[in-house]
């Protein structure tokens, strides 16, 4: 029992690899810019010192 006013995947305009250009050129710069800011915190990341490393104490001075 299906209702006729509901859309099929065949009736909407970007289905089967009919998109416009446009909607592949906004998939793209967001996909883009995602990886952008995932490369600039990766890089704050790894430029950063490392707070948890221990510093060892050389023997002479150990109590």
């Amino acid at each position: 029992m299906s209702q006729d006013n509901e859309p099929t995947l065949e009736k909407l305009d970007d289905y089967n690899g009919k998109e416009s250009p446009e909607k592949r050129r906004v998939i793209w710069l967001v996909v883009l810019a995602a990886l952008a800011v995932g490369a600039i915190f990766a890089s704050f990341e790894m430029g950063s010192p490392k707070k948890d490393l221990v510093e060892s104490v050389p023997k002479s001075d150990a109590k």
